[in-house]
């Protein structure tokens, strides 16, 4: 495992945070981080998990362990009960889906169109 400052700038740039403001959220320089992204300087362990933290990443990725910068949810056999306490189990676009290769963000994006999607069916839902 060798540090690669590049998947810290990458990460840092998707989420669009400056280096000042990474710093801050870290307790480190906007110099440390600079020092980090150029590979002039390594961050410690503990520095490398907030940041995983911080960056919706792993630390798997950002010392080059892993090539996935997302957070994958890998228990597969807990998918089906959150797709079905969302109610979206019977969504013909998701029969084909592979629901295990979804991210964190996917997922919580997915059920919470889902729950929408659910709450207009009960307003347009004819009273009996």
């Amino acid at each position: 495992m060798k540090w690669d400052g590049n998947r810290l700038k990458y990460l840092r740039t998707k989420k669009k945070l400056t280096q000042e403001i990474l710093g801050k959220k870290l307790d480190k320089a906007m110099s440390t981080i600079s020092g980090y992204e150029i590979n002039n300087s390594e961050p410690d362990v503990d520095t490398i998990v907030l940041m995983a933290n911080i960056l919706d990443t792993t630390t798997d990725y950002l010392l080059g362990v892993s090539d996935e910068p997302d957070i994958k949810i890998y228990h597969y056999n807990e998918l089906p009960e959150l797709v079905k306490e969302a109610g979206i189990e019977n969504l013909r676009s998701l029969k084909d889906y592979k629901l295990e290769e979804l991210t964190l963000d996917e997922l919580t994006d997915l059920i919470e169109v889902a729950k929408k999607i659910k709450e207009r069916q009960k307003r347009e839902k004819p009273s009996t």
